[in-house]
């Protein structure tokens, strides 16, 4: 549409309709109209931060369903709009499930998480300033993955590395109880040499 240049070129109805012409016809409105449209819109996600760095759209991050993180990418700034014209800040009702029970309020374009642990967690977020209908609630799921150590690979390694080591011991300990049994063998029977020659060397003694 083509806006006027100048306030003089604005024609207002008796309804309180703006009227005013362009090259494509005339157009006209109500202003509260104009007003309730856009303080009802629904907050969208307009953008991330993970640990102070913008996630761009290079990024190795799936949305096709909650976001995963890495365990230490637990600082999170989520930047919401409801599309409305201007900077000015507007209060923003949000509560991360499951932690939060109640709705917490900021003012700005953003929420801030942080310091979180592992763990699935939903987002909500909700414009309290929409009248005349429950607002609409903006949702974000995303995980927090724990340490690779505790993962079920993780684990699963762990418990084959500990029973790796219990068989390995078992067979040196096998090993060693079968080597000293050698040569327990070995010694018995150089023993029983010696035996012997001395036997022989005191016979041949007696006889002489």
């Amino acid at each position: 549409y083509e806006l006027p240049e100048s306030y003089m070129q604005v024609e207002k109805l008796r309804d309180g309709e703006l009227l005013w012409a362009t090259s494509n016809g005339l157009v006209y409105f109500l202003p509260d109209n104009i007003k309730n449209w856009v303080s009802n819109r629904e907050l969208i996600v307009s953008g991330l931060e993970i640990n102070y760095r913008t996630l761009g759209d290079d990024a190795p991050y799936n949305f096709d369903g909650p976001l995963q993180f890495k365990r230490r990418e637990n600082n999170l700034h989520v930047y919401i709009s409801d599309l409305r014209f201007g900077a000015s800040s507007s209060k923003i009702e949000y509560r991360l499930l499951p932690a939060d029970k109640e709705w917490r309020s900021t003012y700005g374009n953003y929420v801030e998480l942080r310091d979180l642990k592992p763990g699935k967690y939903v987002l909500e977020m909700r414009n309290p300033n929409i009248t005349g209908a429950q607002p609409p609630v903006t949702h974000m799921d995303f995980i927090i993955k724990r340490s690779w150590i505790f993962s079920f690979w993780g684990i699963l390694t762990l418990v084959g590395g500990v029973l790796a080591l219990m068989t390995l011991g078992q067979i040196f300990m096998l090993l060693r109880f079968r080597k000293k049994k050698k040569l327990s063998a070995i010694e018995s029977r150089l023993l029983g040499k010696i035996n012997e020659s001395i036997e022989r060397e005191e016979r041949a003694k007696l006889r002489g």
